[in-house]
């Protein structure tokens, strides 16, 4: 049996074929789309991870390729899905030809979870995820928190609970913070302000932080060594009371003092009683690169000394963390940002070249905002235009579009209701009569999934659908009409009795109302998207 499932194939790609861990993240999940695909194109259900014959998978790459019939799909995102099969079809060659073990586990380990930096993860520093409503956003910030954090995570297939909860985790330790921006957000609330608090019945101003400068801090703080610190309590100590060790081989005590360029010297209380220097320096080299030094037989005493008593720390390896800030169009951006809208920008971070910071108006601490923060935004189009959007954002941020993917609901039927079909008709014509920002996500049938019920369908309809479409057309009946079918939004006359007189501008006077009984009723739907019934 052939084994060409995603984590052999995302390190297959890293260790055989030179790729980044970003890139074969990106080829991997390119697969499961292609499966979607082709599944549906083809009416036969694959899953090319679960596939064992080669030459099966030569012939879908083969479809995927520039003159294949499916040629259009895999230039998506710039032939992202066309190289996604090729270099799958490569990896299937290999293992089946027995070029790579891969049935061997050994030779593919599974990735350890941690949540350390590392340089090949290339996400974009400012992010903003937008799209009509439903779309699934919420659900992908949290996704891309985690593979920002923890990307080996990823890798486990986890589910939908697992994955919030790994977020929840994250959260908790203060490495992902969330935030929503609304008409009366401010300065105050995201960087610093004044509060007042009462003390003992007496009022106290204080500056506190923001939720951005908190995140800002921590992403920094954690980067710092308290060498110095340390060294220069340990110098004290000796200058007071003097310090005696011992070696950690053969407990021989030994002196330690210091020298007057500010070093240590070491004198055994064997042998010849003669001094021997370790400079500082030396000994930061030895306790942050971990390299031999003369007289490391004391070095390593010191080390384990300073450890013990003054919790002696090295600079860490660079965690990410992750700001949320979710409908980040609500807010007035120059006031919330503030002068740290140019801090932001990837070349002004603390250690790029072009590195700025600022002094804060409350605390008048200096401030930058470190490289390993990310700040990922979601925004409602179908609440402000995108055009609408503050220039100073724009330019600042990546921006990921998140439109309906209908595809994603292939397989669900509701007592004969073709759910896929069901919102790619809606879609269309809201598009015609209105535009695309205002479509409808697949997020909102998604629940059908677990609960394939008509009772369900109808608590979308009725709950989440009919109310958004009144909120998109203002209640323009006629038009909610043309997207839901005749059967939902009956038109009625109005009684030419009703008035004494005719009415300026009113000709041919009509009414609808909604139908929602009709929302029991699996044929409603059908009509919907049915050829010549809706």
């Amino acid at each position: 049996m052939k084994f060409f499932d995603k984590v052999r194939f995302k390190m297959w790609m890293q260790e055989k074929d030179n790729k980044s861990a970003n890139t074969a993240s990106n080829y991997a999940y390119a697969i499961d789309k292609i499966s979607a695909h082709y599944s549906k194109e083809t009416g036969q259900l694959i899953n090319f991870y679960k596939t064992e014959d080669f030459e099966f998978i030569k012939g879908v790459a083969r479809d995927y390729s520039v003159d294949g019939k499916f040629s259009s799909f895999g230039y998506e995102n710039h032939g992202a899905s066309r190289n996604a099969i090729a270099t799958f079809a490569e990896f299937a060659m290999a293992i089946s030809s027995g070029q790579y073990e891969a049935e061997k586990e050994n030779v593919f380990p599974l990735p350890r979870v941690t949540n350390k930096l590392t340089n090949e993860n290339k996400f974009p520093l400012n992010t903003i995820l937008y799209g009509s409503p439903g779309t699934g956003k919420t659900y992908e910030t949290i996704r891309k928190a985690i593979e920002i954090i923890d990307a080996p995570f990823l890798d486990f297939n986890p589910k939908r609970d697992e994955l919030k909860n790994h977020f929840d985790h994250f959260l908790a330790d203060g490495k992902i913070a969330f935030t929503t921006f609304h008409q009366s957000f401010s300065y105050e609330d995201f960087i610093e302000g004044i509060r007042a608090n009462a003390v003992n019945g007496l009022i106290e101003y204080k500056v506190e932080d923001g939720v951005f400068k908190k995140i800002a801090t921590d992403a920094s703080l954690q980067t710092k060594s308290n060498f110095d610190e340390v060294y220069d309590a340990l110098c004290n100590e000796i200058g007071e009371s003097g310090l005696v060790l011992k070696t950690l081989t053969h407990s021989r005590p030994f002196d330690v003092k210091i020298s007057n360029m500010g070093n240590l010297s070491v004198i055994p209380q064997t042998g010849n009683g003669n001094a021997m220097s370790i400079t500082k320096e030396n000994l930061r080299k030895f306790l942050f690169e971990d390299k031999g030094i003369e007289w490391i037989i004391y070095a390593k005493s010191i080390k384990n000394y300073i450890e013990s008593k003054y919790s002696f720390r090295k600079s860490e390896e660079k965690s990410n963390y992750v700001l949320i800030i979710d409908e980040i169009n609500r807010g007035n951006i120059a006031n919330i940002f503030g002068e740290l809208i140019t801090l932001i920008e990837p070349s002004k971070r603390a250690g790029a070249p072009e590195a700025l910071s600022v002094t804060l108006p409350y605390s008048k601490e200096q401030f930058s905002v470190p490289d390993n923060l990310y700040i990922i935004g979601t925004m409602n189009t179908a609440d402000r235009s995108l055009a609408l959007m503050d220039t100073a954002l724009r330019r600042r941020f990546h921006f990921i579009e998140m439109m309906p993917q209908p595809e994603l609901l292939a397989g669900i039927d509701v007592e004969g209701v073709n759910i896929e079909r069901l919102l790619t008709r809606m879609n269309a014509r809201i598009t015609a009569l209105y535009d695309r920002e205002h479509t409808l996500g697949h997020a909102f049938f998604m629940p059908l999934r677990d609960e394939p019920t008509l009772m369900k369908l109808r608590e979308v309809f009725e709950r989440q659908i009919l109310p958004l479409l009144q909120e998109y057309f203002f209640e323009d009946w006629n038009k909610i009409r043309l997207v839901v079918g005749k059967d939902l939004v009956i038109e009625e006359a109005v009684d030419t009795d009703l008035f004494d007189d005719l009415v300026d501008g009113m000709v041919n006077p009509k009414t609808y109302r909604l139908n929602l009984t009709a929302l029991d009723r699996a044929e409603t739907y059908i009509r919907i998207y049915a050829k010549g019934n809706a």
